[in-house]
C-alpha cells in the first residue's frame, strides 16, 4: 500500500504541482466556501419542510461493497446514483447502469487513490484528470457522492433537502469562483441568520439592529455603534498593568461585545454547540465570529455568494464524469486498503476514523443529529429566515433550517429579475 498523503502537506502534494495550484485553492478554503446552506427546488404547494438540528452524535450503518457504473461516462465506473432514503428520491433522475461484475477495480493500478468522494476528494480527482490526464480511484463509504454537500429531492414535498445540513457557497477568490462556474449555473443568494433571544428575532452576527432590538437603543450610525461597543467592552491586564490579548474565547467575546451580549448570545450558544463554555475554549473559536458596526445582517461578507441552481449533487456528478475517474461507493477504505494499487494516496475522510484505525483515542468534538419536520398548509414562510437559531439551551434544539425559504423560484423572482 502506498504511503498515505494529506492534500495539504508540503511534500509530494497536489498543491506543489503548479499546474494544479490554482483550482486546488478550493480545497484550502473549503471550510469557508461551503458553510451550511443549500437550495430546495420549486414547490408550489403550501407545504413547508424544515430541519431541526441538535448537538447529539449521529450514527451510520455499516457499508457494503458495490461496484455500480455511471451513466454518461463511457468507460468510467464512477457511481452517480443517489439511492433512495425514506421519503426521498435522488437529487437527479439519473439511473445507474448495471453493476460491473467482470472487472475487479482493485486489479488495476491507478495514479491516485483518494479516500472520500466529498469536496476535497472530488476536486483532487477532477484536477488530476483534466490537468494531468491521470487516473484516480475514489473510495467512498457512504452510498452516494458529494460528502456532506449531498442533497436530494424530498418525495413528499418536492423540496430539495441537504441530508447533512444546508450548505452555502461563498468565496472572495476570483479563481475559485471561476473554477466552479464549469460545474453549475449559480443563483445569487446572501445568507442571513436570526437568533431568538428573549423572545425576539435578532440578526446574528451582532449588528446595530441586534443591539437596538435587545436593549431598546436607537443607534443609527457606525459611529454611535462604535461608541456603544466601547462602553460595553471589557479589557484585561497583565501583571504589569498593561492591556493583554485574550487567553480564551470568553475573554475574546468580552473584549469585543461586553458582558451583556456575551451572556445573552455567545456564552449559551457556545455551550450548546460544544458542551463547553467559552472560557474552556481557545481564543480562535470565537475570534472568527464577526461583530458589525452597521446594519449588514448577512452572515458572510464575501463578494461571491450563491447557490447551485440544480443542487450540489449535480455538481459532483459533473466533476467526477471523466472516464479517468473511478468511484466506488458503499466501500470502506479500511476494509480494502491492502488491495489498493496506486502511486499516491490521499485521505480526505473523517480524521477521527483514520486515527482510530491506528489505535488513537477518539477526538473530542460533537456532531449533529437531524430531525425532519413537515408543516402543511402554511402559506408564505413558516419562519422569518432560512436559518433560525436560539442561543439558549432551554428550547432543546440548536438550529432550524427552513428549506422552502431558499427555493429557486424565490431567488429568480426577488433577486434576479
Amino acid at each position: 500500500m502506498p504511503a498515505i498523503r494529506n492534500p495539504f502537506s508540503s511534500r509530494d502534494s497536489a498543491l506543489n504541482d503548479r499546474r494544479l495550484r490554482g483550482p486546488v485553492l478550493l480545497l484550502l478554503i473549503g471550510t469557508c466556501i461551503f458553510a451550511y446552506l443549500s437550495p430546495p427546488v420549486s414547490s408550489e404547494d403550501n407545504t413547508d419542510l424544515i430541519r431541526a438540528t441538535s448537538s447529539t452524535k449521529s450514527k451510520h450503518p455499516p457499508a457494503q461493497v458495490v461496484l455500480p457504473k455511471i451513466e454518461g461516462a463511457a468507460s468510467s465506473k464512477m457511481n452517480v446514483q443517489t439511492p433512495k432514503e425514506a421519503g426521498s428520491t435522488a437529487a437527479t433522475d439519473k439511473k445507474s447502469a448495471p453493476t460491473e461484475k467482470d472487472e475487479d477495480p482493485f486489479s488495476k493500478e491507478y495514479d491516485n487513490c483518494i479516500v472520500g468522494a466529498g469536496l476535497s476528494g472530488s476536486v483532487i480527482a477532477e484536477n488530476y484528470a483534466t490537468k494531468l490526464g491521470q487516473t484516480s480511484l475514489i473510495i467512498e463509504k457512504r452510498d452516494h457522492i458529494g460528502g456532506n454537500c449531498y442533497d436530494y429531492i424530498d418525495d413528499e414535498t418536492g423540496i430539495r433537502v441537504s441530508r447533512f445540513g444546508a450548505h452555502l457557497f461563498h468565496t472572495r477568490h476570483e479563481r475559485v469562483w471561476d473554477y466552479v462556474q464549469q460545474f453549475s449555473e449559480w443563483v445569487p443568494y446572501e445568507h442571513k441568520v436570526l437568533g431568538i433571544v428573549n423572545g425576539k428575532h435578532v440578526p446574528i452576527p451582532v449588528t446595530i439592529d441586534t443591539v437596538n432590538t435587545l436593549f431598546d437603543e436607537k443607534i443609527t450610525s457606525t459611529e454611535e455603534m462604535d461608541e456603544w461597543l466601547k462602553k460595553e467592552q471589557v479589557t484585561f491586564q497583565d501583571d504589569n498593568g498593561e492591556e493583554r490579548e485574550a487567553k480564551n474565547s470568553e475573554e475574546v467575546a468580552l473584549m469585543r461585545v461586553g458582558q451583556r451580549l456575551y451572556d445573552l448570545i455567545f456564552k449559551p450558544y457556545t455551550f450548546k454547540q460544544w458542551a463547553k463554555y467559552p472560557a474552556e475554549l481557545g481564543p480562535e473559536v470565537l475570534s472568527r465570529i464577526p461583530v458589525r458596526n452597521n446594519h449588514d445582517g448577512r452572515y458572510f461578507s464575501d463578494p461571491h455568494q450563491a447557490l447551485p441552481k440544480n443542487g450540489y449533487t449535480a455538481i459532483f456528478e459533473k466533476m467526477l464524469s471523466s472516464p479517468k475517474i473511478t468511484v466506488l461507493t458503499n466501500t470502506d477504505y479500511f476494509e480494502v486498503k491492502d488491495k489498493l494499487k496506486c502511486k499516491r494516496l490521499y485521505y480526505t475522510g473523517p480524521v477521527d476514523a483514520y486515527f482510530a484505525d491506528l489505535g488513537w483515542p477518539k477526538l473530542e468534538y460533537r456532531s449533529l443529529s437531524f430531525e425532519r419536520v413537515v408543516k402543511d398548509n402554511t402559506p408564505g414562510h413558516f419562519q422569518p429566515a432560512g436559518c433560525q437559531s436560539p442561543p439558549s439551551n432551554r428550547c432543546g434544539w440548536q438550529r432550524g433550517r427552513f428549506h422552502k425559504n431558499c427555493r429557486i423560484q424565490t431567488f429568480v423572482e426577488s433577486d434576479i429579475r
